[in-house]
């Protein structure tokens, strides 16, 4: 007997910040495989990110949206009755909860409504959540019991899953995937020393991404050679990422960088792509930072950058040796390390004559491990065996 054709019901309490591009582009990517219906409390502000059958409580009427959340306040109900009504509506057969957290809000839903979960943990759920919400590990043990499978993006975060409690049979290594087509390819060209070196960094303000450890290893190489910087992101509304802003800010003023480091602010995925067409190295060196927050697994704007032929400077930090290999497609330095990450820079720019083939490389692993078309398929195929064991 066949499986039954997926209706999958995907959680994520917003849907979508401008910074995830990654979570669309793999749902929007699976409309070739299943029906697709997202489920959400309210819309993000950026329309970018549209996808068929959005559910969203906040558009509708006011009345409904206060007896919905009045009846989860007062304890009714574990969860929004809207989901319930929704999933019930479109005959969903498994959900599919974004981020641990959502899947540990969504598991009373399933299991009330008998239908398969499956949950992808993505960074900030493993570490920084249960720190701060030490309830969330209870939470979490709940929902790993229940789970047909638990995903994640590398084997580094699959150990720390297993770590929270997970079943080890349970965890699924499945990394995301880029538009491969929209991303096109050019091998890095050594630059002939005339010209100044362009360095693209592009993250949200936070300790995890390592901003602050990414200009002070350019500053200390200044005197060496010329640059031009770019950053691309900026600080959210929380106390936390605006303290990292002030951060770049002071690194930027005690080394004398303003004349070659540009700041551009939050940007399109568009506009982050059309940078990296005039950018020689990417550096990403993501860390922990002191709250717990990690990217878990690795940055997906490491992955594009990879794709897209970029020279890339980046860490040890969590799965980024999955998707970066040491002196193969790029540079990795210690962790948290400014004076490791400064030698590898100054490696980089020493060795420039490897650059095509370490472009070239870095592309043949995106195209191998991280292609979007392939993810999809691969997630669909999952779902469709989950649904066949009942």
């Amino acid at each position: 007997m066949n499986a039954p054709a997926p209706i999958v019901a995907h959680y994520h309490a917003e849907w979508l910040p401008l910074t995830m591009t990654w979570l669309y582009e793999q749902v929007y990517r699976l409309n070739a495989h299943c029906s697709n219906h997202v489920l959400c409390e309210r819309r993000s502000t950026d329309t970018a990110f549209h996808v068929p059958n959005m559910h969203v409580l906040g558009d509708q009427p006011y009345f409904l949206q206060w007896a919905h959340r009045f009846k989860k306040k007062a304890g009714i109900t574990s969860y929004l009755p809207f989901y319930e009504h929704t999933v019930s509506a479109v005959h969903a057969n498994l959900i599919h909860g974004h981020f641990g957290h959502m899947g540990a809000a969504m598991y009373p839903l399933a299991k009330k409504r008998g239908l398969p979960l499956l949950v992808t943990f993505y960074g900030m759920d493993i570490h920084q959540l249960p720190r701060r919400y030490p309830r969330l590990r209870d939470q979490y043990l709940s929902m790993f019991s229940y789970a047909s499978a638990i995903l994640c993006e590398g084997d580094f975060m699959a150990r720390e899953i297993i770590q929270l409690g997970c079943q080890p049979e349970k965890v699924r290594v499945h990394p995301l995937g880029v538009d491969l087509q929209k991303i096109p390819f050019t091998p890095a060209t050594p630059a002939d020393g005339k010209q100044p070196v362009r360095i693209l960094i592009a993250a949200s303000f936070r300790q995890k991404k390592g901003i602050p450890d990414a200009l002070q290893a350019i500053a200390n190489i200044s005197g060496m050679y010329r640059f031009e910087v770019t950053v691309i992101g900026d600080a959210g509304k929380d106390e936390a990422s605006r303290m990292e802003k002030n951060r770049i800010l002071e690194v930027i003023s005690r080394n004398n960088m303003t004349d070659y480091v540009r700041l551009m602010g939050f940007a399109s995925h568009q506009m982050l792509l059309a940078q990296a067409t005039r950018t020689d190295i990417f550096l990403s060196p993501s860390r922990h930072a002191d709250d717990g927050d990690s990217e878990g697994g690795a940055p997906v704007t490491l992955i594009e950058m990879a794709a897209a032929g970029k020279i890339i400077v980046s860490t040890t930090h969590c799965d980024i040796p999955g998707v970066v290999e040491h002196e193969k497609t790029g540079w990795l330095a210690t962790e948290a390390s400014i004076d490791d990450l400064t030698a590898k820079l100054h490696t980089a720019l020493q060795e420039r004559e490897r650059w095509p083939d370490m472009s070239r490389n870095a592309r043949i692993k995106t195209e191998e491990q991280f292609n979007a078309t392939t993810q999809a398929s691969r997630l669909a195929g999952l779902y469709k065996e989950i649904l066949s064991h009942g």
